[in-house]
């Protein structure tokens, strides 16, 4: 109809559900080839019951706090993608009551890179500044579900935003080509490499997301090495697939890109880029509390964080001339409180989890950074301190040393430009 009308936007297919992603995911994304652009809508998120589970936190409710860096399957940006069409994830996002989401841009960013997904839309915000603590609909009490405008996720934009746009992280290489014959997708069979569908709770049944009961051939931590792709309507002798060998370690939980910038550590918590512009880490800090990079390295007292060095001049950061360091770590509204609980789930499952206390107020509090940084460039000689609006707020002591410049991160703030 759109075409009939000679419209010529660019038209995309998805969010859908399918019965069974193992051995129906394909037939899916087979049938988007008549339209431009392949589409996937896909949150991270854990159990959250309460009874305005879809839109509203209230006190009461229990949740559990899922982080990608235990669990990285659900990394929204672990796709099968459709070689030639470009993929969208057109809603995402680390969804509240999660307390882990300054990962989040720092991750997607970095994998978003690796695995060449084309775009991903944030979801939502109305707001033209921070979206502050607030009811899901304006009045009725509680804390809204289905934001990103808070601190630990839109806070940490600037850097990861610039990494992803100026392409400081490589695309890798396709770990898998997959060529499907229609017939095998007539006859469900299942892909090499299985994608999981993520959980949404205004369109899935029950307490987590549904789940496949046929194992894929290829180690999920796959997405995390290369580009994952098929191919439809092919002969399937013309599967090509790349070894894992030294870069997938199941055992210890490890996954490193065949980029060899990024390495994924899901046994000890944390995730390293390591890219010529752009360094940092996002991690469990108490299982390893130091990193040190190609020209970067970063120790952190706190609990959790994401930090992150980029180029703001296009150099290397061991010749650049301007840097930007941000640090993110967790944040919740002024008076929230929280305590252990067990939660109940379908078929008589228990899991460990959080009962909300108190949803607390405005405005945001987030944790003050506990972390020492240093750049190995000896060119930078000043750091300056910015507000939440990116503005000059003074300039911070520094330890200048023949390898470079180290310094303290300020409490009270999330960004620091070397120069």
């Amino acid at each position: 109809m759109l075409r009939g009308l000679a419209c010529t936007q660019l038209v995309n297919a998805g969010n859908w559900r399918t019965a069974d992603s193992a051995r129906l995911l394909p037939a899916e994304r087979y049938s988007y080839e008549v339209n431009a652009v392949d589409a996937v809508n896909r949150y991270f998120t854990g159990v959250h019951k309460g009874p305005a589970e879809g839109w509203n936190i209230q006190p009461g409710d229990r949740f559990t706090s899922e982080s990608a860096l235990r669990d990285p399957t659900p990394l929204p940006t672990s796709l099968l993608q459709t070689q030639g069409h470009p993929m969208l994830i057109t809603e995402s996002s680390w969804v509240m009551p999660n307390g882990y989401a300054s990962e989040a841009p720092l991750l997607i960013s970095a994998y978003q890179s690796l695995n060449g997904v084309d775009g991903y839309f944030w979801f939502a915000t109305s707001d033209d500044e921070w979206t502050q603590p607030q009811s899901g609909n304006g009045y009725d009490p509680g804390q809204a579900k289905w934001i990103f405008g808070n601190p630990d996720m839109l806070g940490t934009f600037p850097g990861a935003a610039l990494m992803y746009r100026q392409g400081y992280v490589k695309r890798g290489e396709p770990v898998l080509v997959e060529h499907r014959s229609l017939q095998s997708l007539w006859d469900r069979n299942v892909s090499l490499a299985v994608e999981e569908g993520g959980f949404d709770p205004n369109r899935d049944m029950g307490d987590v997301a549904p789940t496949s009961s046929v194992k894929a051939s290829l180690n999920p931590l796959a997405f995390l090495v290369g580009p994952i792709l098929e191919v439809f309507n092919s002969d399937p002798a013309k599967t090509k697939a790349t070894s894992l060998s030294g870069l997938v370690d199941r055992g210890a939980g490890t996954a490193k890109s065949n980029t060899g910038e990024l390495l994924f550590n899901s046994n000890r918590g944390y995730c390293t880029v390591n890219a010529p512009c752009a360094q940092g880490v996002t991690a469990f800090f108490g299982g390893q509390s130091a990193f040190s990079l190609a020209d970067t390295s970063f120790a952190s007292e706190n609990e959790y964080g994401a930090a992150l060095a980029v180029s703001l001049d296009g150099l290397p950061l061991k010749t650049s001339k301007k840097v930007l360091v941000q640090y993110g770590t967790r944040c919740r509204p002024t008076g929230w409180s929280e305590r252990p609980t067990s939660i109940d789930l379908d078929g008589g499952k228990k899991v460990n989890g959080y009962e909300v206390v108190a949803t607390g107020k405005a405005p945001w509090r987030v944790k003050s950074a506990k972390l020492d940084v240093t750049v190995r460039n000896p060119g930078l000689t000043k750091a300056t301190v910015l507000d939440m609006n990116g503005n000059a707020a003074g300039i911070i002591p520094t330890k200048k040393s023949t390898p470079g410049l180290s310094f303290r991160f300020p409490t009270g703030a999330m960004y620091v430009v070397l120069q």
